[in-house]
C-alpha cells in the first residue's frame, strides 16, 4: 500500500525559476536601451566631423617635427698655413689644415694637390690617408675624420724646388681655403724673390737666411721665384727737366798681393 502511494504522487513544479529568467531578460533589455539612448542623444557641445577634417585640424594643431636640413656641404677648408725651409732641391716643412666639419659621421677631407705628404697628425695622433680615384685628374689623398666641429691636420711635406736660367722656384698648390698664409726662409742672404699668385707682405734679411711671408688668394697657385741680386756694375740714369746727371759706379777687386779695392765716382751735370 504505501509503495503504491509513492509512485503516484508527481512531482511538484517549482514556480520561481521562470520568474527569475524573465526579470533578467528584462534588466538586459532595460541597459542596451539606456546605452543606446546615450549615444543618439549628444549632450550640448558635441560636434560631428568626417573623418580627414579632423585629421587636417588634428595636424594643424600638432605638427609633426621634421628633421633638421643636413648642411650644404660635410666640411669646409677654412685656412691653410705653410712653414718651409728650402734645402737644395727640396723645400721641406710642415702645412696646417684647419678644418670645420659640419656633418656628424665620416666625412672625406681632401689634401691640396701636389704636396709630396709624409705623415699627417691630429690631436697628436697619426691619421691615415685615403687615396681617391674617381676624379678625372687623378688619384686624390683626403683624410678622413668622424668628429663634428673645428679640427686643425697637420702635415708634414715637401715641395720640389724647380730651377730654370739662373733662377729657382717652388710652387704651392691652390685650394678653396679662405685664407692661405705662407712662410718660406732660405739659407742665403742677397736674393731677389717675386710673388705670384698672391701677396708679400714681409720680406727680412739676417747674416745667412732670407724670410718671406706671403698671403694667397686660395684659387689660384701660389709661386716664390728668386735669383742671385746684381752685385757687379750697377749704372744709374736720372733725368730732370733742368738738368741730366749719370752716375757711374765702377767697382774694381782688390788684386793678390795689392790693395783693396777701390771705387770711382763721377758725375756729369749737362745742362739741355
Amino acid at each position: 500500500m504505501p509503495a503504491r502511494i509513492v509512485a503516484t504522487l508527481a512531482p511538484k513544479k517549482r514556480p520561481g525559476l521562470p520568474f527569475c529568467c524573465a526579470y533578467l531578460l528584462i534588466l538586459v533589455f532595460a541597459s542596451v536601451a539606456r546605452s543606446f539612448g546615450q549615444t543618439t542623444a549628444h549632450s550640448p557641445g558635441w560636434v560631428v566631423l568626417p573623418v580627414d577634417e579632423y585629421r587636417t585640424l588634428h595636424a594643424k594643431a600638432y605638427p609633426i617635427e621634421r628633421d633638421p636640413e643636413p648642411p650644404p656641404v660635410e666640411a669646409t677648408l677654412t685656412r691653410v698655413d705653410y712653414e718651409l725651409r728650402i734645402d737644395g732641391e727640396l723645400a721641406s716643412g710642415r702645412a696646417s689644415l684647419t678644418v670645420d666639419v659640419l656633418k656628424d659621421g665620416w666625412v672625406r677631407v681632401p689634401i691640396p694637390a701636389g704636396l709630396l705628404v709624409r705623415e699627417a697628425r691630429l690631436d697628436g695622433k697619426l691619421v691615415s690617408l685615403v687615396s681617391d680615384t674617381s676624379g678625372k685628374a687623378g688619384s686624390q689623398l683626403s683624410a678622413l675624420l668622424s668628429h663634428s666641429g673645428r679640427a686643425v691636420l697637420l702635415l708634414d711635406i715637401a715641395i720640389p724646388v724647380a730651377s730654370s736660367t739662373g733662377e729657382e722656384s717652388i710652387t704651392l698648390p691652390s685650394t678653396t681655403s679662405g685664407v692661405t698664409r705662407a712662410s718660406v726662409q732660405l739659407p742665403r742672404p742677397g736674393v731677389d724673390v717675386r710673388l705670384t699668385g698672391g701677396l708679400l707682405s714681409e720680406k727680412s734679411e739676417f747674416a745667412a737666411e732670407s724670410r718671406w711671408i706671403a698671403y694667397g688668394r686660395g684659387n689660384e697657385a701660389l709661386a716664390f721665384a728668386w735669383r742671385h741680386a746684381a752685385s757687379a756694375n750697377a749704372r744709374i740714369t736720372d733725368t730732370t727737366p733742368g738738368a741730366r746727371r749719370r752716375l757711374d759706379f765702377h767697382q774694381r777687386r782688390s788684386q793678390p798681393g795689392g790693395n783693396a779695392g777701390r771705387s770711382t765716382l763721377r758725375a756729369n751735370s749737362d745742362p739741355r
